[in-house]
């Protein structure tokens, strides 16, 4: 359940065009390798994965400012930024919070 609030919370606001069973094996594979190898692995690979992307998503920026049109981005400005915050923080606070409503519900 937790996957599926995950992938729809990333097809909905940052790939909507992104089929779902592609995130699915994406973060199915990166849990896999976790239980597997340890969550320590994956926090030592992070700064070099934070690196490479950072020269992608930077590469991609200098490359294509010319054909940028700023005003495309004119309806995320829109939104102010507490009712953003406000937003994503409720979404991303729904597998936090599941474990504790089935424990009221059940009367732990």
């Amino acid at each position: 359940m937790n996957l599926r609030f995950f992938s729809d919370f990333l097809l909905t606001y940052i790939m909507p065009e992104t089929p779902i069973v592609v995130i699915l094996i994406m973060v199915t594979f990166i849990c896999a390798w976790a239980v597997r190898n340890g969550i320590e692995v994956i926090a030592r690979c992070s700064f070099i994965f934070v690196i490479i992307t950072a020269i992608i998503v930077l590469s991609t920026f200098v490359l294509l400012i010319k054909e940028m049109k700023l005003t495309n981005f004119l309806p995320v400005f829109e939104l102010s930024l507490k009712d953003f915050i406000q937003g994503t923080h409720i979404m991303a606070s729904i597998p936090f919070c599941e474990p504790g409503w089935k424990c009221l519900l059940q009367s732990c």
